[in-house]
């Protein structure tokens, strides 16, 4: 059944049109499908576990000192009143109290947001965190399809609106996030959530690869790259093929000595002052020659944004960076710069003109640098990403990272521990760089220390039978945790153990 519907429009609106003078017919013909054809409220077919519908939402402005607000409104339109008869008086040739001033006093009321969401048990919201600057133009077609299947609350552009926009879920139950972008935009959400936003439930975190490296997302069974920009059949696989895994996060201090200049009465004397910064690490911290690329890489990068318009032009760029530092060697006897120390013992270092401390089992878009498919050398065990343990190696130039990226040749495994120490030379600008980003203050870096902090939730896909078999012990937990048969410490244990037993 079809009815056209003809609109007329009114003289005020037609400047909306941009018409002058005349009165604006608008014909829509509108489809209107009778109430017997669809159901009165729509089911979201398989994702409707992930999907809020608008019925489950309820929006609320709160607004404080309203009354004050008004009284002291009300006391500025007197005063103003007051100072404009004084201003008469003062015209007239009259005396006005002109040293007195006047102050208001008044204070805006203040809005709150609060958003509160009636769910059944059973759904698990999913939050999408899309940096649509990743990819080039993959990460704006990722958000679009992302609007097409989610409640537009559930989508936020990291860009546009900013991580603020994940406080709406802060008390919700249970939630999921999944985060397209690169390395450094999961470090970015994972900062957000563990260290600012502190929800009531901790979210699983799940990958879209949109970077240029996404080793995370590789050791997490999400791949190298994505095939395809719409998400459905993603979303698919996130409810039924994927599990949680935990993940460590590595607590990075860094302290630095810088000398500066004070006035000590008439003269100018040099003084060491001393600088203490911090930050997190989730997948690898690098000083020296791959350090010195990714800085070259970065640099480039923020000066001629648009040469940056795919991964594979991405990666040809930093191969040609890491040319140029062949042959400029501007790294070269890097272990006469640097102390190694794990768990406070020192550690002898060979030549090298790289160390990278790793956390998990892919760098530098996949490269496996510890060796984990070689058998175990005496002292040295295969790397795990939860069993709180990191671990250090190191290159001795361009031509070895390329020989280990192509899979002839491993990186010179040094130390494994539970924290590791660095300590550098204050006068020497050694590069650094975090999960892929570099350090810009370089110079009078004195010690790096990188201790275990906590296990973040993380998400992995599940391939194989073993796999599936540990997805349904982590739901058997999930469940426990659901009915409150046991609390949500004694599930972090639970959870705990078994990423050992099932890593190791």
């Amino acid at each position: 059944m079809q009815r056209a519907v003809t609109l007329s429009l009114p003289l005020r609106a037609c400047a909306a049109f941009g018409a002058s003078g005349l009165f604006i017919k608008a014909a829509l013909s509108i489809s209107l499908v009778t109430s017997r054809q669809i159901s009165q409220e729509c089911d979201c077919g398989k994702l409707a576990s992930m999907i809020l519908n608008p019925s489950e939402i309820k929006y609320e402005k709160i607004v404080t000192n309203m009354t004050r607000f008004k009284k002291n409104l009300g006391s500025v339109v007197k005063k103003s009143i007051e100072k404009m008869k004084r201003f008469r008086k003062k015209q007239n040739g009259g005396s006005s109290n002109s040293g007195k001033k006047a102050t208001d006093g008044n204070e805006e009321p203040s809005v709150t947001e609060k958003w509160t969401f009636a769910c059944e048990e059973k759904k698990v919201p999913v939050v999408a965190c899309v940096n649509s600057k990743s990819g080039g133009l993959k990460g704006e077609e990722v958000l679009a399809s992302f609007y097409k299947y989610l409640n537009p609350l559930q989508v936020v552009s990291v860009i546009h609106e900013g991580l603020g926009a994940l406080n709406k879920f802060k008390d919700f139950p249970k939630w999921r996030i999944v985060v397209a972008g690169g390395d450094g935009t999961i470090a970015s959400v994972l900062n957000y959530v563990y260290d600012t936003l502190k929800p009531k439930y901790y979210p699983e975190v799940s990958l879209i690869p949109l970077g240029t490296g996404n080793d995370l997302s590789q050791v997490l069974g999400w791949g190298k790259t994505i095939s395809d920009t719409d998400v459905y059949d993603y979303l698919l696989n996130l409810e039924g093929r994927s599990m949680m895994t935990l993940l460590d996060r590595w607590k990075v201090t860094l302290t630095y000595q810088r000398q500066e200049k004070v006035w000590q009465g008439l003269k100018r004397e040099a003084k060491v002052k001393t600088v203490v910064e911090s930050s997190y690490m989730y997948n690898y911290l690098g000083l020296g020659i791959d350090a010195k690329i990714t800085k070259d890489f970065h640099t480039l990068r923020e000066q001629y944004p648009s040469l940056f318009s795919s991964r594979l032009l991405n990666k040809f760029i930093y191969s040609q960076a890491g040319t140029r530092e062949l042959i400029m060697g501007a790294c070269r006897n890097m272990h006469q710069k640097i102390k190694l120390f794990c768990n406070d013992k020192e550690i002898a270092l060979p030549y090298i003109e790289g160390l990278t401390v790793i956390n998990i089992t892919s760098q530098a878009g996949g490269t496996d640098y510890w060796g984990n498919h070689l058998p175990e050398i005496r002292g040295f065990s295969h790397q795990s990403i939860s069993d709180q343990v990191i671990e250090a190696v190191g290159v001795s130039g361009t031509l070895h990272i390329g020989q280990c990226m192509i899979g002839l040749d491993g990186g010179l495994r040094l130390c494994q521990g539970n924290s590791i120490r660095i300590q550098v030379d204050p006068k020497q600008n050694v590069p650094i760089q975090i999960d892929g980003e570099p350090l810009m203050k370089q110079d009078g870096i004195a010690t790096i220390d990188i201790k275990f902090d906590q296990q973040v939730k993380m998400t992995k896909q599940v391939m194989s039978n073993a796999t599936a078999m540990e997805k349904k012990c982590y739901d058997v937990i999930s469940w426990a945790r659901e009915k409150n048969h046991i609390t949500e410490e004694q599930a972090r244990i639970i959870e705990n153990e078994l990423a050992k037993k099932f890593n190791t």
